[in-house]
């Protein structure tokens, strides 16, 4: 019996040992999630440190887009005039795209055959898969591999007509699946076979378009003449208009020529109207301040915490995830007269395309930033 009574003593000590831990336990955890006032933790950012390297490419012309595919090899393409045998700009020999291979810029001509003539075409923009996929725009569509080109005469095919736009820009999940937007709202599927014209819905020109998945794709542009500005989505179907300044008040005005986002609850939108996160769930903007004097033209980024914007004034600015920052050394070329087109940043690598204006027209400048 006296066994019997020790067993029972030993049951109700070690149950009791039991529930005190657990209610322990119980007061350390409810404890630690009452912490009302903890500071939130800090933003993730990265840093504004860059290395800008300035090469000026030809003697008259300007850069619009540029693509990275490692930092000895990257491509630029717009309009480049080199100087013929008297110093002058042979504004006769147009050359329309060049490739840094690490060492030197080495001009290229991408030619188009025009009802039987071949042409040296002002190129407009550059969109890449890879070396050997690479596609660009030059008013209709050229796909090549870097040295052999096939261009695709939208109109002469019959897939647009005589009202529809010229091609500006380009976006795609890949060679199979890709957007081309350009002039009079005009918009451009190819699957890899078949071209197909898609209803915008908006005679807008379209400077800019990017995306996220099939089901998530932006585009915008600002006609120049009566600065009619739209944003367009497409869902995977459709392509709808998600704002469109027409008939707004004069404080919900808004003017924007380039996109970009890498969230399906917001994208970022710039141009006339300064720089703005654009709500999904409601079409609210908030304006943010990043101190920019001058209308933007290209914004792209990596993350919500590198994102930069290159516009108009020797503007180039990037977003490290907490704060803005201008780039004095860019500001400063060409006494504040240089115009940055476009934008093309990489964990290690950034790429700038532009123009120095001068007092008759400019020279094509290509910006190289190691960080």
């Amino acid at each position: 019996m006296i066994g019997d009574r020790k067993i029972k003593m030993i049951k109700h000590l070690s149950a009791i040992i039991s529930i005190s831990c657990i209610l322990f336990s119980f007061s350390c955890k409810k404890e630690k999630s009452e912490c009302l006032t903890c500071p939130p933790p800090p933003p993730d950012t990265t840093s504004h440190v860059i290395q800008w390297h300035v090469d000026t490419l030809g003697a008259q012309g300007l850069i619009r887009d540029v693509w990275i595919f490692s930092r000895n090899n990257v491509w630029a393409v717009g309009e480049i005039y080199l100087n013929d045998s008297t110093g002058k700009p042979d504004i006769s020999k147009p050359n329309n795209a060049t490739q840094w291979d690490g060492n030197i810029w080495k001009i290229k001509n991408i030619m188009v055959n025009y009802h039987g003539n071949l042409i040296t075409p002002p190129l407009y923009a550059v969109y890449a898969f890879s070396a050997s996929d690479m596609w660009i725009s030059a008013g209709v569509p050229i796909h090549g591999d870097g040295n052999t080109w096939i261009q695709y005469h939208l109109f002469d095919m019959g897939v647009l007509s005589q009202s529809d736009g010229s091609i500006l820009n380009i976006w795609g999940s890949s060679s199979t699946d890709l957007f081309f937007v350009g002039y009079k709202g005009t918009i451009v599927h190819f699957n890899g076979t078949n071209w197909t014209k898609m209803t915008s819905n908006t005679t807008v020109d379209l400077q800019d378009i990017w995306g996220i998945d099939a089901s998530h794709i932006w585009a915008t542009g600002t006609n120049t003449g009566d600065g009619h500005s739209v944003v367009l989505q497409f869902n995977g179907t459709n392509w709808m208009t998600i704002y469109d300044n027409a008939n707004k008040s004069q404080k919900e005005i808004q003017a924007f020529s380039t996109v970009w986002g890498n969230e399906l609850n917001n994208i970022y939108l710039a141009g006339q109207s300064w720089i703005r996160l654009m709500s999904l769930s409601d079409g609210s903007f908030k304006l943010l301040d990043n101190l920019s004097q001058w209308a933007a033209m290209r914004i792209r980024g990596i993350n919500q915490n590198d994102i930069f914007q290159v516009g108009y004034g020797s503007e180039a600015m990037h977003f490290n995830g907490m704060s803005w920052y201008h780039y004095p050394e860019l500001a400063s070329l060409n006494g504040g007269s240089a115009w940055f087109y476009s934008i093309y940043p990489t964990s290690d690598f950034v790429l700038i395309g532009g123009s120095f204006l001068t007092s008759l027209n400019g020279f094509p400048v290509v910006i190289r930033g190691y960080r």
